[in-house]
């Protein structure tokens, strides 16, 4: 089990960048409410609230590319696996 992580900021810069992409005047304050509200809703909810399996991997994802990821959990399954 594999679970990514990155810190607020990161994810709403990341949301910024989307969004930008589509209206160039969205707001850095903006994503960052996004951000905030839909963390307090997915980790508060009753059913299955969000959080990482307590046997999972976490993998920062910070100053990682898409690319990095998706070579990082390749590294990760081929560990498991030659384990």
């Amino acid at each position: 089990k594999i679970s990514l992580d990155a810190a607020p900021s990161t994810r709403a810069g990341r949301r910024l960048q989307q969004w930008r992409e589509k209206s160039p005047g969205a707001s850095a304050e903006a994503a960052e409410r996004d951000i905030a509200g839909r963390d307090a809703r997915d980790s508060t909810r009753a059913a299955s609230p969000l959080r990482a399996a307590e046997d999972a991997v976490i993998l920062a994802t910070d100053s990682l590319t898409p690319q990095e990821v998706v070579e990082r959990i390749a590294q990760l399954v081929e560990a498991k696996r030659t384990a």
